[in-house]
């Protein structure tokens, strides 16, 4: 059975300060998550209208799964960002 996971995303100790989220060196990031929404394993995500960091929510087997996936996230690698993750138990 799969579990929903919430994975919330920061600025990390590389983000360029005093440039807007469109400046950020995200591309990579941006490919990243959309590969696990095409293969169904991103159900939602984007960045907080402030621009101090995102939420995306992912259904995988596990936690560790689940943080695998972030960690293999570019934009984690290179630090610009940073994040947790937590099981989230959808509601509605």
């Amino acid at each position: 059975m799969k579990t929903t996971f919430a994975a919330l995303y920061e600025r990390g100790p590389n983000w360029i300060e005093g440039r807007p989220l469109a400046d950020q060196p995200l591309s990579a990031h941006l490919d990243h998550l959309l590969a696990l929404h095409k293969d169904g394993r991103l159900t939602m995500g984007g960045p907080y209208g402030d621009e101090t960091g995102g939420l995306v929510i992912l259904t995988v087997d596990d936690m560790a799964t689940a943080e695998r996936l972030i960690a293999d996230d570019p934009a984690i690698i290179a630090g610009t960002l940073k994040a947790s993750v937590k099981v989230w138990n959808r509601i509605v």
